[in-house]
């Protein structure tokens, strides 16, 4: 909750505010949401993001990742390496964001969410 306040006091309802940047990423061609649907496209979005995304991300990071780096390099080596995959990915939620052909850097918001998970 807090997040979303400062990304609105921060950027207002502006492709800036990394909320509107990855709600526009969720766009699908020729669907039409209206008052009638708008409940069931929000349930399958969000049921989406906030099971299956978190899941998938464990398996393949924690999983995939960690146990093809642990053999080779060791479980800190391993834990590194799976973290820095797993943060570059997630960028874009805290500002690097690519739109209108050009990238577009945030670094304000970067440092801001990284010292408000402190």
């Amino acid at each position: 909750m807090v997040a979303c306040i400062v990304a609105i006091f921060l950027f207002e309802h502006t492709i800036s505010n990394w909320f509107v940047y990855i709600s526009k990423s969720y766009t699908v061609s020729g669907m039409v949401v209206n008052d009638s649907n708008r409940l069931i496209y929000f349930l399958i979005y969000s049921l989406t993001g906030i099971t299956i995304s978190p899941i998938g991300e464990k398996l393949f990071y924690r999983g995939l990742v960690h146990g093809g780096f642990i053999k080779r390099f060791g479980e800190q080596k391993a834990s590194i390496a799976d973290s820095s995959a797993f943060a570059l990915t997630h960028l874009a939620h805290f500002g690097i964001n690519y739109y209108s052909g050009t990238w577009h850097s945030y670094l304000y918001p970067l440092y801001y969410g990284y010292f408000l998970c402190l």
